[in-house]
């Protein structure tokens, strides 16, 4: 397997962005299902224990390139539910030097962002609706349970017109 190695020059000297994120509209459920789907349709691509993991071999551990890559599916990277959610919008995974794991998407920009607010402002979700999805601990039942809960909020929840 290889990683999907993508060419964009990372912004380093602008700090990372805190999207906010507007719940006024209601959870974003068809982007959470997507997410869902891709997890059932390739479960080796996730990991709910980290934002997202790279593959690498034993050799290689203490020498991981810095890499930008587009994840998909047999890559060599696994995500939990927040980065599926990320990369499906069409961000890049950014894994520095040395890391097998990160936190952190860029944009095609170069500019970084936290993956679990990212997650949170694409789904548009509160900060302890966001907590209970990216949960580290949750099943794929457990998901499917938290998205339930999030979708009987909303069904009872009135949002505005926009």
């Amino acid at each position: 397997m290889s990683l999907n190695k993508v060419d964009i020059k990372v912004n380093w000297m602008s700090p990372v962005r805190f999207p906010g994120s507007d719940v006024s509209k209601g959870p974003n459920l068809k982007a959470i299902d997507a997410a869902l789907e891709a997890i059932d349709d390739s479960p080796e691509n996730w990991d709910q224990s980290d934002w997202a993991t790279r593959e690498y071999s034993m050799e290689d551990k203490n020498n991981l390139p810095g890499i930008v890559v587009e994840p998909a599916p047999h890559c060599g990277t696994a995500m939990c539910l927040a980065g599926h959610v990320v990369t499906q919008a069409g961000y890049y995974l950014l894994f520095e030097d040395g890391f097998e794991t990160t936190a952190t998407a860029v944009d095609s920009n170069g500019q970084r962002y936290f993956i679990d607010h990212l997650a949170q402002s694409l789904l548009s979700l509160t900060r302890h609706q966001a907590e209970a999805l990216f949960e580290y601990t949750n099943t794929r039942e457990g998901l499917q349970w938290v998205r339930d809960q999030i979708a009987q909020t909303a069904l009872n929840a009135s949002y505005p017109e926009v």
